[in-house]
């Protein structure tokens, strides 16, 4: 029996998804050993913006497959895992908005850094709750510089970002 064609993805699809996949785990690799500076989350915003959800969310899930095979089955890679196709999701679905005010991908980058930096943290409650809780307010600033420093990273590079992959798209 056919399915039809919205679950099936062509070899150009699938080749997106794996450069795509690399790419997100190249860049947050390059961006983790610079304190405060995260790469990942105006990557993947830029990506989201230009390839399809379909895509976009398979990539999201590659990359969180190679983080677990690369570097262990530890609670934090596993966040990722969960939270990146939540944010592939979700940016992917402000394409008509961002296309019309820029400023709502600078503010929703920063928010989804913020966010990542506190989010990351939750499996600690499978330890202890005072640890988890000392986790998020010890990570409190880091992350609120985080957020500040994306903000910068997308209000200097979005658009170029986004005009050089349409290119790259085509």
């Amino acid at each position: 029996m056919e399915t039809g064609n919205i679950n099936k993805l062509s070899v150009r699809n699938l080749t997106y998804c794996a450069l795509l996949g690399s790419l997100f785990y190249v860049i947050f690799h390059l961006f983790s050993n610079i304190l405060y500076v995260e790469g990942i989350t105006l990557t993947l915003f830029v990506c989201a913006q230009v390839f399809n959800k379909k895509e976009v969310i398979s990539a999201t899930i590659l990359f969180g497959i190679l983080q677990i095979l690369f570097h262990g089955f530890m609670p934090w890679n596993l966040m990722y895992l969960i939270l990146f196709p939540f944010y592939g999701l979700w940016f992917a679905s402000l394409k008509k908005i961002v296309k019309k005010h820029e400023a709502v991908a600078w503010f929703c980058g920063a928010l989804a850094s913020f966010l990542l930096g506190q989010l990351v943290d939750l499996p600690f409650l499978l330890f202890d709750r005072k640890i988890t809780m000392l986790y998020i307010l010890l990570g409190f600033k880091t992350s609120l510089i985080q957020g500040a420093i994306v903000f910068i990273e997308f209000v200097l590079l979005y658009g170029p970002f986004v005009k050089i992959l349409r290119t790259i798209r085509k």
